[in-house]
């Protein structure tokens, strides 16, 4: 029954299954898009693991940035993609089937 959880568990996307990347994703699909600093601000994470987190969300498609001139200087906004979107809900049906999973097993060894 154990192996039904690790199943589960390595069918969760690679790239949201990091916290700050999830954590990332769910602000912005939450509050819609944010600056760079904002993320920071309101999530708590250093500026050059933020850099790293955008870039492999970039990558995989799931966040696009932009600069923006500002009248207090450029800013970078961060936007949720329609693949972002899907990925990041496929991510909450699988986290899902892993609670269910595990209060299966828990039920079934008392």
């Amino acid at each position: 029954m154990s192996w039904d959880v690790y199943s589960a568990l390595s069918s969760l996307d690679p790239v949201l299954r990091h916290p700050s990347r999830f954590s990332i994703m769910t602000l912005l699909i939450l509050s819609g898009p944010q600056t760079e600093g904002d993320i920071v601000k309101k999530l708590g994470i250093a500026w050059g693991p933020l850099t790293t987190h955008l870039k492999k969300l970039e990558e995989s498609g799931y966040v696009e940035i932009r600069r923006f001139p500002t009248v207090k200087g450029p800013r970078t906004y961060v936007f949720v993609t329609e693949k972002g979107v899907k990925a990041y809900y496929d991510h909450l049906s699988k986290l899902d089937d892993v609670i269910q999973k595990l209060r299966k097993l828990s039920l079934n060894t008392k």
